[in-house]
């Protein structure tokens, strides 16, 4: 190697002078003196440009050397090296960031790969701009030694070549983060690199990296070949080198960004108009299931399948030029107010898809979660000119940076846009997005969906110790809520409203009401309405945990609340509430009729008889959030306390003789005086005859048409009427005594009674 002459280039020249130490200032007693130093240029792809590092950067590379086939019979080798590239203050398209081996690190040789027969590949790893990292105060190289194999000192058999490395992200991103973990590599020196190869022309080097002169035809048929080779001049690289004047090519590492980014800005909706808008104390943004760790290929630049998953909590508030390519926001974001710009880096390989409805995006500002789901975020894309519409997924790729876009409002994320430019960054047009919502259903007590005209829509909202995003919270309706005002309902089922989560420390607590019990509300605290026996048909409803099993707990304060589902807080999708109306009444059906095996002069005249409920409660009170019914009491002057029932009109179903009342649930027995029993008067025209069963609570039911739904057992006494129970008696009436023939409990709820003997009042 010593006899062959070489022309030497003004770039060689260049590096030779550089401050990183080469085989000039080791002094006479060097053992390297005069070999040829392997040297190298360097150009930084950052925001895809073709300028050299911002800042000093530290660069682990492996160089493989291989002999020409057929000249030297050596075998490949390979060793390791460190370099440093120095800042390239030009930062132009033109320039390029020297690059020399690092203080204290062995350089490395031409004669001591192959000499003039090597073809040398070179895969490297580098953070822009970076050399050192602090970690519990100790300073360490930003990349360690021990990240790639291979040794420092000598050159190794290939056989033992590992060629790649472990990396990855940190959960909680800073910009100190996203400086030191940005991991580039450079693979464009090797057999089909089309980056790194300049050749020696017999006097300079060819500007550019698409010169003519570029290898593109070592061979006839063969294509193209990045490798750095010994050129003798106006002589093909595969031709065997002889001791002619030549020179070696100097590479340059054009580095590449391994990971991707998403970038989020954040900016404050035109409904947003009370409140600091900051986020969360100690957070900013949150992306959930993002590649974080892996193993990546630097010869092959690609990143093994299967990498860890895992929630990145915070992403990084960032400053953006204005002058960036295709995106512009200049001011730093506040974590005291959450307008500003925000990124995160990740492994590729995270797919956008139109059919994933899970969560990408969650944050909470002035205690307001929002959520993202994947499909918005890909309709987003989609919506821009950078991702084709007729996409259904989209997988990210290193290099390029996603940036979204997204107007918060009070009651929903109002808009996303997203791009992607190069870094890479991906742009989309707007897109309106609800981060949650409930719509309803409504059942009335006969199980068909309710007419809106007729449903009165009210919420409670219960806070709590602590945001909830899952309603994994314990409580449970309380007694005497205060709802506020009705909703306005949507013109069509499943309904809405203009309601929204205000945060994620309340529960909402939905509750319906016909106009009936709507006309009966309190209105002040809007926590009860009052009852009345009568004609009329008070609907009260809640969302239940089923509809097959809706028993009434007569326990103080209790009414529906076994039933009744929990409040939810702020869902993650659209939250679909199936909301069931119940009677809060008890319905009272009264059949007469004569026995028809009695003679006829025994037969009573049932026309126009009175048929009146004695010594009951007329009035009471549901309690909005349960549904418990608490009676009035019982008035001193017992008269006050009955009401005669409305005669019916016969036909349909509907037997002659037959009267109806609507009454306030309740105890039928309430002590052990005469007048603490519920009972019931027949008079008839016949005679002025009155007839008196004092203890309705001692007859028993004979049937129940929906005991999974009821209370009432259909061979137990009926002690207590029930809301949302029809019950209907059917007496037999004689001179001689009244037969109770039937009771039943409908749902409405039916219950049948037992024949019972009763003994004819004078």
């Amino acid at each position: 190697m010593k006899k062959i002459l070489f022309f030497a280039s003004a770039i060689t020249a260049l590096l030779a002078t550089t401050s990183c130490s080469n085989e000039d200032n080791l002094g006479n007693n060097n053992p390297d003196e005069g070999k040829e130093l392997i040297s190298f240029g360097s150009a930084n792809n950052f925001v895809n440009s073709r300028a050299g590092f911002g800042a000093s950067t530290r660069i682990v590379a492996q160089i493989v050397s291989e002999p020409r086939t057929g000249a030297d019979p050596a075998t490949a080798k390979y060793t390791k090296a460190v370099f440093t590239a120095d800042a390239d203050a030009t930062q132009n398209e033109t320039t390029f960031s020297n690059v020399g081996y690092a203080e204290n690190y062995k350089t490395k040789y031409w004669d001591d790969a192959h000499g003039r027969y090597s073809r040398l590949s070179v895969y490297a790893v580098a953070i822009p701009s970076q050399t050192t990292k602090i970690v519990d105060a100790v300073v360490t190289p930003i990349i360690a030694d021990a990240k790639l194999g291979g040794s420092l000192t000598s050159w190794e058999a290939t056989t033992s070549m590992v060629n790649t490395i472990e990396w990855g992200v940190s959960a909680v991103q800073t910009a100190t983060e996203l400086n030191q973990e940005d991991l580039t590599y450079s693979n464009n020196i090797q057999t089909t690199g089309d980056n790194g190869c300049y050749i020696w022309n017999g006097s300079t080097y060819p500007v550019g990296p698409n010169n003519a002169s570029k290898h593109t035809n070592l061979t006839a048929g063969t294509g193209s070949d990045g490798r750095l080779h010994f050129e003798q001049t106006d002589v093909k690289c595969d031709a065997t080198p002889t001791d002619a004047p030549g020179h070696f090519d100097k590479g340059q590492m054009a580095f590449k960004h391994s990971l991707s980014r998403i970038r989020v800005k954040i900016q404050k909706g035109s409904t947003f108009t009370e409140g600091a808008f900051a986020f969360k104390t100690g957070t900013t943004i949150e992306l959930k299931n993002m590649p974080i760790s892996g193993t990546f290929n630097i010869k092959e630049g690609t990143w093994a399948a299967s990498p860890t998953t895992g929630n990145i909590t915070k992403m990084a508030p960032v400053t953006v030029p204005v002058s960036e390519t295709g995106y512009e926001q200049s001011s730093t974001a506040s974590l005291s107010n959450a307008i500003g710009t925000y990124e995160a880096q990740m492994l590729p390989g995270f797919q956008f898809a139109d059919a994933d409805g899970s969560n990408v995006m969650e944050f909470t500002i002035d205690g307001c979660q929002y959520f993202v789901t994947n499909k918005e975020m890909m309709a987003a894309l989609k919506a821009g000119s950078d991702v084709s519409g007729d996409a259904t997924e989209l997988t990210t790729e290193q290099g390029k940076r996603y940036v979204f876009t997204v107007t918060v409002g009070k009651s929903k994320i109002e808009a996303i846009t997203a791009t992607v430019l190069p870094w890479i960054n991906v742009t989309a047009a707007e897109q309106a997005v609800d981060n949650s919502h409930v719509t309803f259903n409504f059942l009335n007590p006969s199980g068909t969906n309710c007419d809106k005209d007729n449903i009165w829509f009210y919420k409670h909202e219960q806070t709590l110790s602590q945001i909830y995003t899952d309603n994994s919270y314990t409580a449970n309706p309380e007694y005497g809520w205060a709802f506020g005002e009705p909703a306005t309902l949507s013109d069509a089922a499943p309904y809405s409203t203009g309601w929204y989560y205000k945060d994620n420390m309340t529960a909402y607590h939905f509750r319906t009401l016909n106009t009936t019990a709507k006309d009966a509300l309190d209105a002040t605290g809007k926590a009860f309405f009052t009852i009345t026996a009568g004609s009329n048909d008070y609907h009260w409803g809640a969302p239940m945990k089923t509809t097959a099993n809706l028993k009434y707990n007569t326990t103080a304060n209790k009414g529906f609340v076994d039933n009744i589902e929990k409040g939810i807080v702020s869902a993650t999708n659209t939250t679909q509430l199936k909301i069931q109306e119940l009677h809060m009444m008890s319905q009272i059906i009264i059949n007469l009729q004569n026995d028809n095996t009695a003679a006829e002069e025994d037969k009573i005249n049932l026309t126009g008889a009175t048929v009146t409920i004695t010594k009951m409660s007329k009035t009471g009170s549901v309690d909005m959030a349960t549904g418990y019914i608490t009676p009035a009491a019982v008035a001193a002057e017992l008269v006050n306390n009955s009401q005669a029932m409305t005669p019916r009109v016969a036909g349909g179903g509907v037997p002659e003789h037959s009267y109806i009342l609507s009454v306030v649930p309740q105890e039928l027995k309430r002590g052990t005086n005469p007048d603490d029993y519920v009972g019931i008067t027949i008079q008839t025209t016949d005679h002025n005859e009155y007839y008196i069963i004092e203890k309705l609570s001692t007859i028993l039911a004979t049937a129940n048409d929906n005991t999974g739904a009821s209370n009432q057992g259909a061979t137990s006494e009926i002690t207590r009427w029930y809301p949302n129970h029809s019950y209907t008696y059917t007496f037999t009436l004689k001179k001689s005594e009244i037969k109770l023939t039937s009771a039943t409990v409908a749902n409405w709820i039916n219950v049948t009674a037992a024949n019972k003997d009763i003994t004819l009042e004078d």
